[in-house]
Protein backbone atom coordinates (compact mmCIF):
# COMPACT_ATOMS: atom_id res chain seq x y z
CA UNK A 1 0.00 0.00 0.00
CA UNK A 2 0.96 3.63 -0.29
CA UNK A 3 1.89 6.11 2.40
CA UNK A 4 -1.14 8.12 1.27
CA UNK A 5 -4.24 7.82 3.40
CA UNK A 6 -6.47 9.96 1.21
CA UNK A 7 -7.23 8.16 -2.05
CA UNK A 8 -10.63 8.88 -3.49
CA UNK A 9 -12.85 8.86 -6.51
CA UNK A 10 -14.11 12.35 -7.26
CA UNK A 11 -17.73 13.29 -7.77
CA UNK A 12 -18.60 16.14 -10.16
CA UNK A 13 -18.43 18.57 -7.22
CA UNK A 14 -14.74 17.67 -6.93
CA UNK A 15 -13.92 19.14 -10.33
CA UNK A 16 -11.59 21.79 -8.84
CA UNK A 17 -9.35 19.07 -7.43
CA UNK A 18 -9.35 17.21 -10.78
CA UNK A 19 -8.44 20.45 -12.55
CA UNK A 20 -5.60 21.30 -10.15
CA UNK A 21 -4.11 17.82 -10.44
CA UNK A 22 -4.45 17.55 -14.22
CA UNK A 23 -2.92 20.97 -14.87
CA UNK A 24 -0.05 20.15 -12.49
CA UNK A 25 0.56 16.91 -14.45
CA UNK A 26 0.57 18.74 -17.77
CA UNK A 27 3.06 21.31 -16.45
CA UNK A 28 5.31 18.65 -14.91
CA UNK A 29 5.50 16.08 -17.71
CA UNK A 30 3.84 17.32 -20.92
CA UNK A 31 5.77 14.79 -23.01
CA UNK A 32 3.82 11.93 -21.36
CA UNK A 33 0.32 13.29 -21.95
CA UNK A 34 -2.03 14.28 -24.73
CA UNK A 35 -3.77 17.46 -23.61
CA UNK A 36 -7.35 17.88 -24.76
CA UNK A 37 -8.32 20.34 -27.47
CA UNK A 38 -9.01 23.00 -26.47
CA UNK A 39 -6.35 22.71 -23.78
CA UNK A 40 -7.68 21.93 -20.30
CA UNK A 41 -6.24 25.19 -18.95
CA UNK A 42 -8.99 27.01 -20.86
CA UNK A 43 -11.86 24.85 -19.58
CA UNK A 44 -14.51 26.44 -17.40
CA UNK A 45 -16.30 24.93 -14.40
CA UNK A 46 -18.99 23.28 -16.55
CA UNK A 47 -16.51 21.42 -18.73
CA UNK A 48 -14.55 20.22 -15.70
CA UNK A 49 -17.77 19.05 -14.00
CA UNK A 50 -18.69 17.10 -17.15
CA UNK A 51 -15.24 15.48 -17.17
CA UNK A 52 -16.01 14.20 -13.66
CA UNK A 53 -19.41 12.92 -14.85
CA UNK A 54 -18.19 11.20 -18.01
CA UNK A 55 -15.10 9.62 -16.46
CA UNK A 56 -13.89 8.65 -13.03
CA UNK A 57 -11.08 10.77 -11.61
CA UNK A 58 -9.11 9.22 -8.75
CA UNK A 59 -6.94 11.54 -6.68
CA UNK A 60 -4.38 11.01 -3.94
CA UNK A 61 -3.74 13.78 -1.42
CA UNK A 62 -0.86 14.14 1.01
CA UNK A 63 -0.60 16.84 3.67
CA UNK A 64 -3.47 18.69 2.04
CA UNK A 65 -1.89 18.79 -1.44
CA UNK A 66 -2.54 16.69 -4.54
CA UNK A 67 0.00 13.87 -4.76
CA UNK A 68 -1.38 11.90 -7.72
CA UNK A 69 -4.10 11.49 -10.29
CA UNK A 70 -5.61 8.88 -12.61
CA UNK A 71 -8.74 8.72 -14.76
CA UNK A 72 -10.92 5.95 -16.16
CA UNK A 73 -13.00 6.64 -19.26
CA UNK A 74 -15.48 4.49 -21.15
CA UNK A 75 -14.64 4.91 -24.85
CA UNK A 76 -16.28 3.19 -27.82
CA UNK A 77 -13.48 0.59 -27.82
CA UNK A 78 -13.63 -0.06 -24.06
CA UNK A 79 -12.52 1.22 -20.68
CA UNK A 80 -9.27 3.19 -20.65
CA UNK A 81 -6.97 4.33 -17.88
CA UNK A 82 -5.49 7.75 -18.67
CA UNK A 83 -3.96 10.86 -17.12
CA UNK A 84 -1.93 8.88 -14.55
CA UNK A 85 0.52 11.13 -12.75
CA UNK A 86 2.32 11.39 -9.42
CA UNK A 87 3.87 14.57 -8.08
CA UNK A 88 7.68 14.36 -8.48
CA UNK A 89 8.44 14.42 -4.73
CA UNK A 90 5.97 11.54 -4.14
CA UNK A 91 7.07 9.16 -6.91
CA UNK A 92 8.07 5.55 -6.25
CA UNK A 93 5.86 5.32 -3.16
CA UNK A 94 3.00 3.27 -4.63
CA UNK A 95 0.64 6.18 -5.31
CA UNK A 96 0.13 5.54 -9.03
CA UNK A 97 -0.37 1.81 -8.38
CA UNK A 98 -2.96 2.53 -5.70
CA UNK A 99 -4.84 4.98 -7.94
CA UNK A 100 -4.92 2.59 -10.90
CA UNK A 101 -6.04 -0.27 -8.62
CA UNK A 102 -8.83 1.93 -7.22
CA UNK A 103 -10.10 2.56 -10.76
CA UNK A 104 -9.69 -1.08 -11.85
CA UNK A 105 -11.55 -2.28 -8.76
CA UNK A 106 -14.44 0.03 -9.65
CA UNK A 107 -15.03 -2.07 -12.81
CA UNK A 108 -14.64 -5.72 -11.74
CA UNK A 109 -14.56 -8.32 -14.47
CA UNK A 110 -14.08 -5.84 -17.33
CA UNK A 111 -11.07 -5.53 -19.61
CA UNK A 112 -9.24 -2.24 -19.15
CA UNK A 113 -6.87 -0.65 -21.67
CA UNK A 114 -4.15 1.97 -21.42
CA UNK A 115 -2.05 3.78 -24.03
CA UNK A 116 1.52 4.62 -22.98
CA UNK A 117 3.40 7.33 -24.89
CA UNK A 118 6.95 6.16 -25.63
CA UNK A 119 9.50 6.35 -24.23
CA UNK A 120 8.14 5.99 -20.70
CA UNK A 121 9.80 3.03 -19.00
CA UNK A 122 8.35 3.94 -15.60
CA UNK A 123 4.78 3.80 -16.91
CA UNK A 124 5.40 0.48 -18.66
CA UNK A 125 6.84 -1.00 -15.44
CA UNK A 126 3.83 0.27 -13.48
CA UNK A 127 1.24 -1.28 -15.78
CA UNK A 128 3.11 -4.56 -16.24
CA UNK A 129 3.44 -4.87 -12.44
CA UNK A 130 -0.35 -4.50 -12.17
CA UNK A 131 -1.02 -7.29 -14.64
CA UNK A 132 -1.48 -5.33 -17.87
CA UNK A 133 -0.13 -7.12 -20.94
CA UNK A 134 1.08 -5.76 -24.28
CA UNK A 135 -1.45 -5.85 -27.10
CA UNK A 136 1.27 -5.08 -29.66
CA UNK A 137 -0.91 -2.24 -30.94
CA UNK A 138 0.98 0.99 -31.65
CA UNK A 139 0.01 4.27 -33.18
CA UNK A 140 1.74 7.45 -34.23
CA UNK A 141 0.33 10.43 -32.37
CA UNK A 142 1.47 13.53 -34.19
CA UNK A 143 3.76 15.09 -36.75
CA UNK A 144 6.68 14.82 -34.32
CA UNK A 145 6.53 11.05 -34.60
CA UNK A 146 5.53 10.30 -31.02
CA UNK A 147 4.32 6.73 -30.64
CA UNK A 148 2.09 5.14 -28.06
CA UNK A 149 1.66 1.48 -27.20
CA UNK A 150 -1.52 -0.12 -25.87
CA UNK A 151 -1.68 -2.54 -22.95
CA UNK A 152 -4.67 -4.55 -21.67
CA UNK A 153 -5.69 -5.83 -18.26
CA UNK A 154 -7.98 -8.81 -18.71
CA UNK A 155 -11.21 -8.71 -16.73
CA UNK A 156 -10.43 -12.31 -15.77
CA UNK A 157 -7.47 -11.06 -13.73
CA UNK A 158 -9.73 -8.89 -11.57
CA UNK A 159 -13.04 -10.78 -11.39
CA UNK A 160 -16.25 -9.45 -9.86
Amino acid sequence: MTEESDLRLLRPAGWRLARAARLAALRDAPQHFLPARPHESSWGAGRWRRSCETGRWAVARSAGAVAGLARLTDNPDGLHIESVWTRPDRRRRGIASALVRLLVDSEPGRDILVWVIQPNAAALRLYLSLGFEPTFERQVLDGRGRIEERLRLSGKSHPA
